[in-house]
């Protein structure tokens, strides 16, 4: 199978996904991905990357210089010519379309070559949750008009989305079983894990039992307001000494706060390899996420590195006292105490978290479920 993978980042020291197609590259199917030169790092950072990029059967073509330039509907389509051309040559079975950002020049590829589209999202369409699917809720959302015109761009958006494509994928387990489409041509989102890849360092990782960590973008989903409230708490009541921030985002004006009234007990680095990121979660005592969805790199690594989660916001299908800890303001302390307190509870809710991993969200694994995926588009 030829897959074409239209894709915001693709990049082996820094892309969760990229593992997931290195399995399918290893089937003996072939991939070129068409993305930009500037790829997303853990905590949203940059990094630039080569135009041209081979690794056995996939091949990498960074056309657009940066994620904006792809993202913007009129420079995607100034470029066709030049994607049409690469895409000609490679003689496509399919199109993956990652994120609804590069479906405009899909639907073009679709309708020039004639092969189905495969559209791979976060999440489906929620009109409680409308920005799941366009974003950019801190410029849409108002005192004014409230939800309503994320509602609408939403919506909007999602017709054309599900008018394009012939099958979707969603990585959010509430879209488990959604029934999408229209009465007259009813379909179904299937749900795939959000992939991940194991690190085996050749090492021996000390954990600092005084070290718990961020790591993701500071946007408003990942409810920053919460580490306010939070972490003077874990500071004065529990054995927290430092906590780490690794991103960037509009939220980051809350880390500085943190950084004046705690100094140097607030670590902040804003941008890290995928290795080095790895390295940080299996050296920390624990992971901690307030975010209200998304984020799930940062919740697989956790599992992957037998490292415990601790999130105040089941927004995962989280299992608490199993894979992962889910509590409130008011528990909150007293459930990272029993962490250090209780060993054999530590190790419960650390090998939990690494079962949920491995039962889930290999690369290889996920890697099979988007082949079959295109597989059943190609059927028809």
């Amino acid at each position: 199978m030829n897959i074409l993978l239209l894709t915001p980042g693709i990049n082996k020291e820094f892309n969760d996904n990229y593992y997931a197609y290195k399995y399918i590259a290893e089937k003996n199917h072939r991939i070129l991905a068409i993305s930009n030169i500037e790829n997303i790092l853990k905590g949203a950072g940059v990094e630039p990357s080569p135009e041209v990029e081979f690794d056995g059967n996939i091949s990498i073509h960074r056309v657009f210089k940066t994620l904006k330039e792809q993202r913007s509907c009129y420079p995607a389509i100034k470029k066709y010519n030049v994607i049409k051309k690469i895409v000609k040559k490679f003689d496509p079975d399919i199109i993956f379309c990652e994120n609804s950002i590069n479906m405009p020049v899909a639907v073009r590829i679709k309708k020039d070559f004639h092969i189905p589209i495969v559209l791979r999202l976060e999440f489906l369409f929620d009109w409680d949750s409308p920005y799941g699917i366009i974003g950019h809720q801190r410029f849409i959302k108002n005192k004014i008009t409230g939800d309503a015109l994320g509602k609408i761009i939403g919506f909007l958006c999602w017709r054309w989305l599900l008018r394009h494509s012939d099958e979707i994928i969603s990585h959010y387990p509430g879209d488990r079983n959604k029934a999408i489409g229209s009465s007259r041509h009813p379909r179904q989102a299937i749900y795939i894990p959000w992939p991940g890849k194991e690190l085996v360092f050749g090492e021996k990782i000390e954990r600092h039992q005084g070290r718990a960590l961020f790591i993701g973008s500071f946007d408003a989903h990942k409810n920053f307001h919460e580490f306010k409230k939070v972490l003077p708490e874990l500071f004065s009541r529990t054995p927290v000494k430092e906590f780490y921030f690794v991103g960037t985002g509009y939220y980051s004006y809350i880390v500085d706060e943190l950084r004046k009234t705690f100094s140097n007990r607030i670590k902040y680095v804003k941008t890290m390899p995928r290795d080095e990121c790895l390295r940080l979660i299996k050296s920390s005592y624990f992971c901690y996420s307030p975010a209200v969805r998304g984020g799930w790199g940062f919740i697989g690594d956790a599992w992957a590195m037998k490292t415990p989660l601790v999130t105040t916001c089941n927004h995962y299908e989280f299992n608490d006292d199993i894979d992962s800890i889910v509590a409130n303001d008011e528990s909150i302390v007293e459930r990272i105490n029993r962490l250090y307190n209780d060993t054999s509870y530590y190790e419960k809710i650390a090998i939990g978290g690494y079962k949920r991993f491995q039962d889930n969200h290999r690369a290889e694994k996920v890697g099979e479920s988007y082949l079959d995926v295109c597989s059943k588009a190609l059927k028809g």
